[in-house]
């Protein structure tokens, strides 16, 4: 089949390891895979095999006369391209991909990677997007969601019915992150040194873009008393537009000898063999794979109040309010009384071999509607 992937911008997320996933799987599997995004992407991200498409009004704020720019610009790339199937990602492209391949491409698929309204958002805006993706789900063959909790949001608010939705977890290299579990206390110790961080004192980590929806802001402020008393440092692992801003920040609360902001880290399982605990603390997620990762590795987890932490049974993740209070707390006993690593059975879904199952009988439903016309 003809494939065509539509995503409002492409970097170094979550959501974007998840598309690539998908893309590489299904050009492994002899599909002709297309990638449509925005002009703040990074296409040096994306492998050979998918072809590339720019669409330079694409872009992630609402903006009437750009959005109707991106509706016809990919419009005509279904209608010439004739794709079999186009599959959205993410809210705006979401949107926009779904209205332009209406009617043009056989069978429509969107990819809910995290909310698009909701307590994290305006309420003007949540209603607008309410009924955006209401209206899109009346001719969006399948919707693939991340987690259950984020499915359970959606049917509540009206979006599709529950025959649309699978559930297709993000992959994540679990075994890989479980073999940390069994470092040394001397190899804990080697892995700070290697990261340039004091090896004397126990650490927390935040890894996360850099960008507002992160809060990484309300990490600083609320764990500034915990970073002064010498308890913990903190090294923040990602880039993005708030990094000189959270710089300044930790200057101004008297904590910047206590935190490294390290940039964009592409060993993960590295800096979570030399952290004690990990933080989070984003207004709204599908899944945070990096929570994921942490409890593979045995890591606590300490988070505020969002979707998508209750998808693993068993798994002791510290909540607090979104609002962030009580997180110097919840960090220092975590640290002190770390609780015990969640079973390793209890992370099966997310790895490469349950994923791939999972996409594969995606497919089988895409292939049959490509052959018939309709899904089944």
């Amino acid at each position: 089949m003809r494939i065509l992937h539509v995503a409002t911008r492409h970097r170094r997320g979550g959501a974007e390891r998840n598309l690539l996933h998908t893309a590489l799987w299904e050009s492994r599997h002899g599909h002709e895979v297309h990638l449509a995004i925005g002009r703040d992407s990074l296409p040096a991200e994306i492998p050979p095999g998918i072809t590339v498409h720019v669409i330079p009004s694409l872009v992630r704020t609402i903006s009437p006369l750009d959005d109707v720019r991106s509706y016809l610009a990919l419009r005509r790339l279904v209608r010439d391209s004739r794709f079999d199937v186009v599959h959205t990602h993410q809210s705006k492209a979401g949107v926009v991909g779904r209205l332009a391949a209406r009617g043009i491409a056989r069978t429509v698929v969107h990819t809910i990677h995290m909310a698009s309204f909701g307590p994290a958002f305006g309420a003007a805006g949540s209603a607008v997007f309410v009924l955006a993706e209401r209206l899109c789900a009346r001719w969006t063959d399948v919707i693939v969601s991340v987690g259950d909790e984020l499915r359970e949001m959606y049917l509540a608010a009206g979006v599709g019915r529950p025959n649309q939705y699978t559930i297709i977890r993000s992959p994540i290299e679990i075994a890989t992150f479980t073999a940390l579990r069994a470092l040394s206390a001397d190899q804990r110790v080697s892995a700070r040194v290697s990261l340039g961080l004091d090896a004397s004192r126990r650490l927390a980590v935040v890894i996360a873009s850099l960008e507002p929806r992160k809060r990484v802001d309300v990490v600083l402020r609320e764990l500034a008393p915990l970073l002064r008393s010498g308890e913990a440092d903190l090294a923040i692992a990602g880039d993005g537009p708030e990094r000189e801003r959270l710089t300044s920040l930790a200057s101004g609360l008297g904590v910047a000898d206590r935190v490294r902001v390290l940039g964009h880290v592409t060993d993960i399982p590295g800096l979570l063999s030399a952290a004690d605990v990990l933080v989070h603390a984003a207004t709204v997620e599908g899944v945070p794979q990096v929570t994921i990762q942490a409890l593979a590795a045995g890591i606590p987890v300490v988070a505020t109040d969002m979707i998508g932490l209750h998808e693993v049974p068993g798994a002791t993740i510290t909540i607090v309010p979104s609002s962030g209070t009580g997180l110097a707390e919840a960090v220092a006993v975590a640290l002190r009384r770390p609780p015990a690593p969640v079973p390793l059975d209890a992370l099966d879904a997310w790895t490469s071999t349950a994923v791939d199952s999972a996409i594969e009988a995606l497919h089988v439903l895409l292939r049959g509607r490509s052959a018939t016309g309709r899904l089944g």
